[in-house]
């Protein structure tokens, strides 16, 4: 396999469709026939790989018999390549959100409500995506009724509880937040503005490292996040590893709040 073969297969050709692409843009229009011989294909196997090449955009044919096959330039011929290709990834899509749709609906019928079964109620869990705890956290937000204390490093989760925190003012959920020191980050002055906009009541020079949200005095969320932290700067990777816990146990809450309480009075 030369260089040139391994990048087709890399772009998701076959290798009998790589080798009649090398042969059309090494040797010009040819027949069935040439290109069987030259790029050494079974003749029968010849015609069906043209057909997928033509699909995709990279050759043409005549009308005439026998029928003679071409390929466009390398730039329109990869082009239109792509072009098939993001096709192709959206039909897929689409196939794939109507099953998940269909999932999600099959699902909720078995399970009507998600609650945790009978010892589950707290506990450390771990996941690898961001927006599984953002996910979270946002759902027990949503049904806070009348407090919701927030421990924060950068305040950075603004941007992705902006809308849930606003509905949450609105319902006249009291919201507490504990933030650090903004330092030198512009970008900790503005999520900081934003929500002090949202009526939040906050105090600035939280330098403890809880970082979690104390819902009603029912439930906390604690997230630990695995890897370094700049001091002051917000550094998001939907990847990082989060441990995660969740419990309506009234001894950590109780300690939680008192903690809570003591950075803010200190504040």
């Amino acid at each position: 396999m030369n260089a040139l073969e391994g990048m087709l297969h890399e772009i998701g050709l076959t290798e009998y469709e790589a080798r009649t692409l090398i042969c059309l843009m090494t040797h010009g229009a040819s027949t069935a026939d040439d290109i069987s011989k030259t790029a050494r294909i079974p003749l029968p196997r010849v015609y069906d790989t043209i057909e997928k090449l033509l699909s995709m955009g990279f050759v043409l044919s005549t009308k005439t018999r026998p029928k003679r096959y071409k390929t466009l330039k390398p730039k329109a011929a990869f082009d239109h390549y792509l072009k098939h290709k993001m096709s192709e990834c959206e039909r897929k899509m689409d196939a794939m959100k109507g099953v998940c749709n269909k999932l999600v609906d099959d699902f909720s019928k078995l399970i009507p409500e998600s609650k945790p079964s009978k010892g589950e109620d707290w506990g450390m869990w771990s996941t690898r995506y961001s927006h599984n705890v953002m996910s979270m956290r946002r759902n027990f937000q949503n049904k806070a009724e009348k407090t919701i204390h927030i421990f924060s490093g950068d305040a950075s989760f603004v941007r992705d509880d902006f809308n849930v925190l606003k509905k949450a003012v609105q319902r006249g959920v009291s919201v507490r937040l504990l933030v650090g020191e903004p330092e030198d980050s512009k970008e900790v002055r503005e999520n900081i503005n934003v929500l002090q906009k949202l009526g939040i009541d906050m105090k600035i020079g939280y330098d403890g490292t809880m970082r979690g949200n104390i819902i009603d005095d029912k439930k906390l969320l604690v997230f630990l996040k695995s890897g370094n932290r700049k001091r002051g700067l917000p550094i998001r990777d939907s990847r990082s590893h989060y441990e995660m816990m969740i419990t309506d146990n009234s001894l950590l809450l109780r300690t939680m709040n008192e903690y809570f309480n003591f950075h803010w009075n200190k504040l």
